[in-house]
């Protein structure tokens, strides 16, 4: 197909005929990403959204079929990932609701106006710059360790683009919940619900779903866990209608 390049292939979102471009040896989007998505609940039908480090485009993606009168802005510092994420949306024909940028979200300004948007999604690096072993490919270290975007880069970004009483949507590791919750706050950003997530009931959590709200007051809900997996190795019933459902068509 023309819109592939070399070691491309297309994956099926399995809804509303959704497709994404993917590489081998690329960062690929994962199960987190999925979970994130039907974690999100836009303020209005008709939001803006931004999702700072957008990769191959998948959040945005997915959440036009949820929210199909929003409207999206990826950024993405990766060249390659953001130029697969802006096929994809050519792809699937959704130029007119889907904006991809190649930028950097530290420079968030530069790309947006202030106050601009109803809501933020993020997906960020899990992984503090000084918190283990480099991948030597370029790539994935990019997307999961924090040596270009730090979790304090993320919290700035989204306070500078919400609008007061904007919601923010993140997904992360529960080792990580302290600092996420200091650094909402730090940028006004108060926690307001989480959602942890389990491969297995008989397994601890291994992501946290966390929503904030701008210059809101303290008051957090904690949600029931979500579990991802059966014993048996198959999806929860929960999990399957995220993937296969049919929501949003």
């Amino acid at each position: 197909m023309g819109i592939l390049r070399e070691g491309e292939q297309l994956e099926d979102l399995q809804r509303n005929n959704l497709k994404i471009i993917q590489k081998r040896g690329a960062y690929r989007f994962s199960t987190d990403a999925v979970l994130l998505a039907h974690f999100v609940k836009l303020p209005k039908e008709d939001a803006m959204v931004v999702d700072l480090g957008t990769g191959s485009g998948i959040l945005p993606i997915l959440l036009s079929a949820l929210y199909p009168r929003a409207s999206f802005v990826g950024i993405e510092v990766q060249e390659e990932l953001a130029d697969m994420a802006k096929r994809s949306v050519e792809l699937n024909g959704l130029g007119d609701v889907i904006e991809i940028i190649h930028g950097d979200l530290r420079r968030i300004m530069d790309y947006l106006k202030p106050n601009c948007a109803d809501a933020v999604v993020s997906n960020p690096p899990y992984i503090p710059r000084d918190g283990g072993l480099v991948s030597p490919n370029r790539s994935i270290a990019l997307a999961k360790q924090e040596l270009l975007c730090s979790l304090e880069d993320v919290f700035h970004a989204a306070n500078r683009v919400l609008k007061g009483r904007g919601t923010m949507f993140m997904v992360h590791r529960p080792q990580r919940l302290a600092d996420i919750c200091c650094l909402g706050r730090k940028y006004d950003l108060e926690p307001k619900g989480m959602r942890f997530v389990h491969p297995k009931e008989s397994r601890e959590a291994n992501m946290v779903l966390v929503e904030f709200v701008k210059n809101s007051l303290p008051g957090m809900k904690v949600y029931p866990s979500l579990v991802v997996l059966e014993e048996d190795g198959k999806y929860t019933p929960e999990v399957e209608e995220m993937y296969y459902g049919e929501k949003g068509q």
